[in-house]
């Protein structure tokens, strides 16, 4: 009865020395989530625990982004460290999204793509997001609106453009995530886009695209053929060779 606890004495110990002395450089995923889990599951070996959450949902980071349900599903977890864990994510998602550099300058639609999969990582329900561009392609604000549920946003094409005066944007892009995993335009996606699309062309601002997140890819749902109406007017703004790199790259 006594080999296990002699094996694992002085484990922790030694766990936190490393982390001290290496940071996370030297662990790998699982002993990082086990040693996460010392703050939480006194006195049991954990390893097992953060094998097995790793195992059954797939990756750390999707450990960290779950919902306390899912985590209180595998064994060992109970819902206090499912709270643990889920909080620690969710600390870490804000922190990502928080303070986004608004200085940043995008020189390329897949630019924009990568930015925003960055944005949503940790997201949990649908939300749109509205980003308003200078005459540099520059960043001058993003703004999140509200959703009345997990899968439902309310969009007001009238106000985005208001908006858009208002910053004295150049251009504007939307986002919205698929938490589902689906990355498929819906047809209400597609009816969004041409109506935001001819909304902010009467006040003379080009929609750039309305991009759909899922994970760590994106889509785009509208066509970046130089004869549609709408590249024609980003290209009037940024200029035809701007234009052409801008959707190309």
């Amino acid at each position: 009865m006594s080999q296990p606890q002699a094996t694992h004495s002085g484990h922790r110990a030694r766990m936190k020395n490393k982390f001290a002395e290496h940071s996370d450089s030297v662990f790998s995923d699982h002993e990082l989530l086990e040693l996460l889990l010392f703050y939480v599951i006194p006195r049991v070996n954990v390893n097992e625990i953060a094998h097995r959450l790793i195992d059954e949902l797939g990756s750390l980071e999707a450990v960290l982004t779950a919902e306390p349900e899912r985590l209180c599903r595998v064994a060992g977890v109970g819902k206090a460290t499912a709270e643990y864990i889920s909080l620690i994510g969710k600390v870490m998602s804000r922190a990502k999204r928080e303070t986004p550099d608004l200085k940043q300058t995008f020189s390329s639609l897949s630019m924009i793509g990568e930015f925003l999969v960055q944005y949503y990582r940790g997201y949990n329900k649908e939300k749109l997001c509205v980003l308003f561009f200078d005459s540099r392609m520059k960043l001058i604000k993003l703004v999140e609106l509200e959703c009345g549920g997990p899968t439902e946003i309310a969009v007001s094409p009238q106000q985005i453009a208001r908006d858009a005066v208002i910053y004295n944007a150049s251009s504007v892009l939307i986002s919205h995530n698929h938490p589902s995993g689906s990355l498929e335009p819906s047809s209400a996606d597609h009816n969004l886009s041409h109506l935001l699309d001819i909304t902010l062309r009467s006040v003379g601002v080009p929609l750039i695209d309305h991009l759909i997140v899922s994970g760590s890819s994106f889509v785009t749902t509208m066509s970046s053929s130089t004869s549609s109406v709408r590249y024609n007017a980003y290209s009037g703004t940024y200029g035809e060779t701007f234009a052409k790199e801008f959707f190309n790259s």
